[in-house]
């Protein structure tokens, strides 16, 4: 049966594609450093609403395979949904500001950010089923869920699936790592056996990792944290 919370374009992408490609039509030419930023600032505030999401209702993925099944459903309905709405909001986005006389996108900017649009939509729906897998595994074995645990693990795993516990050591640079990955080596991801499979392989890391190591890990790094932010008496 399809999970409800995985059959719509993910709000949280929806979000994301309109603020970044804004930024992108905007920025005009010699207008990349601002996208950039932009797009690495707007996806670090986009993965900790992913995060609260995923943690108040996650989607029906028990295991790996769970986790497999349903990358593959949402990543053949983001590709479909992105197609529909994505192009659309594009062109119209286009004409606004040739409207006010500003920077005239090209045809192959307007084309290529529909196929990012994709990318990043369905990078959003792989990161909310590997979340929610890791979420059932928390509440099956009694332990708390902390939305920070879970964005640090399912997206560290998600980029590097053989981190193991390590992946909940904090990274800044996450944003940047994400945008790069979307906008550059996930294109096109719909069509890309090297993502899908390292996606396909996050499942299998988030199933078998030792919960406990990385729970004790996490809370060694927050104390770490807390002590650093705590001023000198």
């Amino acid at each position: 049966m399809n999970d409800p919370n995985l059959q719509a374009l993910p709000g949280e992408a929806d979000g994301l594609a309109r603020e970044v490609f804004t930024a992108v039509l905007g920025a005009g030419r010699g207008g990349a450093e601002k996208v950039r930023v932009v797009t690495a600032e707007t996806i670090d505030r986009l993965l900790d609403r992913v995060a609260l999401t995923v943690v108040n209702d996650p989607a029906d993925v028990f295991d790996a395979d769970d986790a497999i099944r349903r990358i593959e459903e949402v990543t053949n309905n983001v590709g479909n949904t992105a197609t529909v709405i994505g192009a659309p909001w594009l062109v119209n986005q286009a004409m606004r500001f040739v409207r006010k006389g500003k920077f005239v996108p090209s045809t192959a900017l307007i084309t290529a950010t529909a196929t990012t649009l994709a990318s990043m939509t369905a990078g959003v729906a792989h990161l909310r089923v590997l979340a929610s897998l890791l979420v059932h595994r928390l509440r099956a074995g009694g332990h708390r869920v902390d939305p920070m645990f879970v964005r640090r693990v399912a997206v560290a795993l998600y980029l590097h699936p053989d981190r193991g516990v390590t992946a909940v050591t904090p990274n800044a640079t996450t944003g940047v790592r994400l945008a790069f990955d979307w906008g550059t080596r996930a294109v096109p991801l719909l069509g890309s056996r090297k993502t899908s499979s390292r996606v396909q392989r996050a499942a299998h890391a988030i199933h078998e990792l030792d919960l406990e190591a990385a729970l004790a890990q996490f809370e060694r790094s927050r104390a770490i944290d807390l002590r650093a932010a705590t001023p000198a008496d």
